[in-house]
């Protein structure tokens, strides 16, 4: 019933919001509390008398209603009252804590002192209650704690990280959403982890936390993909956030020329491993893996990339032939990449997908000569895994000879 209610208060419907007033004789005190709030929100409960009425209710959550009414509407004669009612509930018990964390929104109807003090009290509460030994604790904290945009202080970090470890994905999720309140120097670790997840409600939510206070999240999205920051997957969900945007195409063809271009050098780096003499080691057979499966990832965001400048359809084809495997497929899509008029990208597409070598032809430097530079090259990724793989692989001979 209580989350019936928070969906049918924002239709606005007279009737409904009528049915709803109705019910507030109810003896549930945390129904109640939900109608309250939803109805204040609405601007249907302005009765002063009412409100602050369960400003000494014995339920937390009341009184933080009660807290929010005032604020909200305001009523002059319980202001005093109301921000006292606040203090307590922020210095309270745990369940007062929680309570509170609904009124976050509520610290931009104060004046600059009294919003200044709260913050610190927020602070202390959300140290404690995002690393407390109660998930659904946590839970709870970090799912509020997502309204504020500002950051927090540095010791909000250590707490993020321990819950994007967590094997809870409703936690990961609501830890994803965030990111946006640790430092911006200190983000960009927390983002990647978020990315890289592999629970599609934690990529979303750092998206949507990143969109909520980036004013160039465009800009920030498309250096994180140029750049390879974290794994195609995390590259793959910025581009497909990017993709719902009405953005002009030479931004996905720049992402599309890069990728190809990484393709090519992921590319190179595997056939660098299938020369070396020492291809059978078990630590270079796991970075070849993974090699392999970063190339095919590479080309699938170089193709989805782009989609928005040809027929959706043609480019799905040839990402499908290329996918299967079969060399007869794998044919016809590389031929078909020879009909996309774009001779900055395709090119590279090609040559990655060992259809031509016009790429090798350009005097670029995307070759490696040794396993040492193959190593050097991985090992400096923004990719945890690559880099893992490649850290494994034992010393290489300082000379950096072919068959090292």
């Amino acid at each position: 019933m209580d989350r019936l209610v928070r969906l049918l208060v924002p239709l606005g419907d007279p009737a409904v919001t009528a049915r709803l007033g109705a019910m507030m004789d109810t003896r549930d005190p945390h129904l109640l509390a939900t109608l309250l709030r939803g109805l204040i929100d609405a601007g249907e409960e302005r009765g002063s008398e009412r409100i602050g009425g369960f400003l000494h209710s014995p339920n937390p959550r009341l009184r933080a209603v009660a807290v929010h009414g005032i604020m909200r509407c305001p009523f002059a004669e319980h202001h005093g009252e109301g921000m006292k009612v606040w203090r307590a509930l922020l210095t309270g018990a745990e369940n007062e804590r929680l309570a509170a964390l609904d009124n976050i929104a509520d610290l931009d109807h104060l004046p600059a002192q009294d919003r200044g003090e709260l913050l610190s009290l927020y602070h202390e509460v959300a140290a404690h209650l995002a690393t407390h030994r109660d998930a659904a604790i946590r839970l709870r904290a970090f799912t509020r704690l997502s309204a504020f945009a500002k950051p927090f202080p540095d010791t909000f970090a250590d707490a993020l990280s321990i819950a994007q470890s967590s094997e809870s994905p409703p936690l990961r999720e609501a830890a994803a959403g965030c990111v946006h309140l640790v430092a911006p120097g200190r983000r960009e670790p927390f983002v990647t982890r978020a990315l890289d997840d592999g629970h599609m409600g934690v990529r979303k939510a750092v998206i949507a936390a990143l969109q909520s206070v980036e004013n160039d999240y465009v800009a920030q999205a498309s250096r994180r993909i140029i750049e390879n920051h974290g794994t195609p997957r995390s590259q793959q969900a910025l581009l497909d956030s990017l993709m719902k945007l009405d953005l002009p195409n030479p931004l996905f063809e720049s992402i599309a020329l890069e990728k190809s271009r990484d393709a090519c050098r992921l590319k190179s780096a595997l056939e660098r491993l299938d020369d070396s003499s020492t291809a059978r080691h078990e630590a270079l057979q796991l970075l070849k893996l993974t090699l392999g499966e970063r190339l095919q990832a590479t080309i699938n965001l170089a193709l989805r990339a782009l989609e928005p400048l040809y027929d959706s359809g043609v480019v799905a084809t040839i990402r499908e032939g290329i996918a299967s495997g079969d060399a007869r497929h794998v044919a016809n899509a590389i031929e078909a990449l020879h009909s996309l008029d774009d001779r900055r990208v395709t090119p590279w597409l090609l040559d990655a997908l060992g259809g031509d070598t016009i790429a090798h032809k350009t005097g670029t430097d995307h070759e490696f000569r040794t396993l040492g530079e193959v190593l050097d090259w991985c090992r400096a990724r923004q990719d945890d895994w690559l880099r893992h793989c490649a850290g494994s692989v034992p010393a290489v001979p300082a000379s950096g000879a072919r068959d090292a």
